[in-house]
């Protein structure tokens, strides 16, 4: 199942055709993360990207890199890592970029992995865990969502928040339009939880 989950994501990458401009360049991933925003305007309330400058971020899950790209722009220590290889590509692409004109020194303060982070997740090294581990519209499209909680737990220091979003099984997406979730069909894996499976999963990791 991993390997169809990976090579969906590697065919498709989520949200790569938000852009009208040619894909990778500068015009495409503003246009990209214009429109994340615009129709997901949740997204910077929920991850406060204001609030992690100067902290550690591992980011479960990053996609093409525009959360990636909100965090380091806002100060940001950020591991970032994906299933999806071509993904990470873009994402790589993106802060490289992005790092050309920023006044920050944004290659010293991200790195990216290809890894399943079910089986294995990066450590902040000598500085006691993250101070945030973040995953937005991840874990419900991995076979084993428990498996990366708990490799995340362990990696946070005393006092880290766990931010993470679902898909919700009472929303008004499911119940009204019952649309698939994802804005491109063909998703292999795509649970969506009720508030209490929701809890009762952080409660197990």
């Amino acid at each position: 199942m991993i390997e169809t989950i990976e090579k969906y994501w590697d065919t498709q990458p989520c949200n790569v055709k938000h852009g009208t401009a040619p894909v990778g360049t500068k015009e495409w991933s503003e246009q990209v993360r214009n429109r994340k925003y615009l129709v997901e305007p949740h997204i910077p309330l929920f991850a406060n990207f204001a609030m992690w400058n100067g902290k550690s971020v591992l980011e479960i899950g990053c996609g093409i890199g525009t959360d990636t790209l909100s965090f380091l722009e806002h100060g940001a220590i950020v591991d970032a890592l994906d299933l999806s290889e071509e993904s990470l590509k873009l994402t790589a692409s993106r802060t490289e970029e992005y790092g050309k004109k920023s006044p920050y020194q944004w290659r010293s303060r991200a790195r990216l992995f290809h890894v399943n982070a079910e089986d294995w997740l990066p450590g902040n090294a000598g500085k006691g865990g993250y101070d945030l581990v973040y995953s937005f519209g991840v874990l419900h499209h991995t076979p084993n969502p428990l498996k990366v909680l708990r490799n995340a737990r362990s990696k946070m220091k005393q006092g880290a928040e766990l931010r993470i979003m679902l898909y919700a099984k009472y929303s008004w997406k499911n119940l009204f339009t019952r649309q698939q979730p994802e804005a491109q069909g063909g998703c292999p894996l795509a649970r969506k939880y009720t508030v209490k499976e929701a809890r009762d999963l952080e409660d197990l990791a």
